[in-house]
């Protein structure tokens, strides 16, 4: 398109000079007059391959890039939606592709930070667990619970007794569950190994008629190991709850980012349609009209839309 324009223009400028020197000169020779009509015959044929309607600025965008105007617009916009989506999938990505430099590594730092922490704290919760579980497994004793129950209820597993004390059953594997209600109810009290009720050891109240069913916490026996365990458990509770926040994070960078990164192409793309408006107000159409076979008058029509 470009290389016909081109054409076409030097092909009337040649073809305009020549009509000058044959208008000026009465005495041109046969030769150069017909010259000039081969000329003008080629100037015809280049100019039925342009659209004369075409306006002024798509013609010089169309030279200088080889596009249309609407090509150019489509390069320079880009889609809210498809960045939206590629924030919402890797934060900072639907930064870099409307053009930022600086947002993309904010978020994609967040992002990056937010999972260390979670790996972090959760690492921390597992060495604790095993941790607390190594002092369960050292100072509470299944054995001692069961000289309990018997010596109160007269069966040693819990399963076999009926009563509104015994509302939790011990489960036969070491389970999560295990580990929590060794710790966490009174029933289970008397398995630490340092559990004193007033002074007295479990085989000392045995001895003496037996230890008091634990009806109520003011009944169940004193541990300092009961208690230092359940702090323990409690701590490892309190590293994997923070990393659940860190995953709450991790999906709120998402969906900043991709809000972010929607509204800010959007507006880009507005800002820049507004600029083109105001060229785009201005349209000047240049055409011809012949009325003779060998000289033709330009026009230029201006219009501005308001």
């Amino acid at each position: 398109m470009r290389k016909t324009l081109v054409a076409a223009l030097f092909a009337m400028a040649a073809a305009g000079m020549l009509n000058i020197l044959t208008a000026g000169d009465c005495g041109a020779t046969a030769s150069s007059r017909a010259i000039s009509r081969e000329i003008t015959n080629v100037r015809y044929a280049l100019s039925s391959a342009v659209d004369t309607q075409t306006t002024f600025y798509q013609a010089v965008d169309e030279m200088a890039t080889g596009g249309s105007d609407d090509d150019s617009q489509k390069v320079k916009e880009k889609s809210p939606e498809k960045a939206f989506l590629l924030s919402l999938a890797v934060p900072g990505l639907g930064q870099l592709y409307y053009g930022s430099k600086m947002k993309p590594v904010f978020f994609a730092g967040a992002e990056a930070a937010a999972w260390l922490f979670r790996a972090h704290f959760n690492n921390s919760g597992d060495q604790m667990i095993a941790d607390y579980e190594a002092f369960n497994q050292a100072h509470w004793s299944q054995t001692s619970y069961g000289d309990y129950l018997e010596a109160e209820y007269g069966y040693r597993d819990d399963d076999s007794i009926q009563v509104q004390e015994i509302s939790h059953h011990l489960p036969d594997t070491k389970t999560q569950q295990y580990y929590e209600m060794t710790g966490k109810y009174s029933q289970f009290a008397w398995g630490w190994d340092d559990a004193v009720f007033h002074d007295s050891t479990l085989s000392e109240l045995i001895a003496a008629g037996g230890p008091p069913a634990i009806t109520s916490d003011d009944l169940a026996p004193y541990s300092a190991r009961r208690i230092a365990y359940e702090d323990a458990r409690g701590a490892a509770n309190q590293e994997h709850r923070k990393a659940d926040r860190m995953l709450a994070v991790i999906m709120l960078n998402h969906v900043v980012s991709a809000f972010e990164a929607y509204f800010t192409t959007k507006r880009r793309n507005s800002s820049t349609e507004e600029k083109r408006d105001e060229f785009g107000r201005w349209k000047i159409t240049p055409s011809v009209k012949s009325y003779s076979a060998q000289f033709d008058t330009p026009y230029i029509k201006v219009t501005y839309k308001f």
